[in-house]
């Protein structure tokens, strides 16, 4: 998944035990908590959709 406003992204996870990834979103235009919204949004229907192709497959 690429957007092109996006310039830089990365996600770190500290310390394997706790469950706080950090992520680093920057964007050449709008606001970068917009740009990550629409990526989750868009992984959800991807995730919706392979359930429902496995769902079929039982």
């Amino acid at each position: 998944m690429e957007y092109e406003e996006v310039e830089y992204a990365e996600w770190n996870v500290p310390h394997p035990l706790v469950a706080n990834p950090e992520f680093y979103v920057r964007v050449s235009k709008g606001k970068a908590k917009d740009v990550v919204k629409k990526a989750v949004r868009e992984l959800k229907e991807e995730i919706e959709e392979l359930m429902k192709q496995l769902e079929e497959k039982e």
